[in-house]
């Protein structure tokens, strides 16, 4: 069960809604034992402005069949935190089976002594 989006899609996601014109986009995860997180993503054009022409020369080098160059360190920090400085993400309350539990607890009735 994951408590925050991985910041790969997060990036993926924002690619998605500048690719199909959306503001934001939905993001969920499953767990047997957590239940589900459930969040909205949205799209800011600015972020996109700033990251397009660095997928830009990666997915260039892919369409030549080159391997594209690596980033180093302070150029991956400095992508990641403006994907986390421009992202918002709104969690949307759901049921998860913890809460479930709880609330068939509080239901069941006493058994007698």
């Amino acid at each position: 069960m994951r408590l925050e989006i991985p910041v790969s899609h997060l990036v993926q996601m924002l690619g998605l809604c500048h690719t199909y014109n959306l503001h934001k986009a939905h993001y969920i995860c499953h767990s047997q034992g957590q239940g589900i997180l459930l969040s909205e993503v949205y799209y800011h054009p600015k972020l996109w402005a700033y990251l397009a022409p660095k997928f830009r020369n990666f997915c260039d080098s892919w369409s030549i069949r080159a391997v594209p160059g690596r980033m180093n360190s302070d150029e991956k920090k400095e992508i990641l935190e403006m994907v986390r400085r421009y992202s918002f993400i709104s969690e949307i309350n759901c049921i998860t089976a913890k809460r479930l539990q709880r609330e068939q607890q509080l239901r069941a009735p006493s058994l007698p002594c």
